[in-house]
C-alpha cells in the first residue's frame, strides 16, 4: 500500500487558524520534537534561511516606508 505524503507547503497554503488545524499543528510539533528535540532551534539552518527572507523583505519595503512617512 502506497502512503500519500503531506508536504509542509500544503499545510501553510491551506492554514486558516481553524481550531482543528491549530490542534493538528500542536500534534505535529510534538511528534517532530520527539524525533529530534533540537529541530526547532534558532541555530538550525532552516531557521536561518527562514528568518533571512524577512530581513530581505524589510529592506525591499524601505523606499515605500520612506515615501509614506513624507
Amino acid at each position: 500500500m502506497t502512503q500519500n505524503k503531506i508536504r509542509l507547503i500544503d499545510l501553510f497554503r491551506f492554514y486558516k487558524a481553524l481550531p482543528h488545524q491549530m490542534a493538528s499543528i500542536g500534534e505535529l510539533e510534538e511528534a517532530i520534537n520527539k524525533a529530534n528535540p533540537h529541530i526547532f532551534g534558532r541555530d538550525q539552518m532552516w531557521f536561518k534561511t527562514w528568518s533571512q527572507a524577512g530581513k530581505q523583505e524589510q529592506d525591499d519595503l524601505q523606499p515605500a516606508l520612506d515615501l509614506i512617512k513624507k
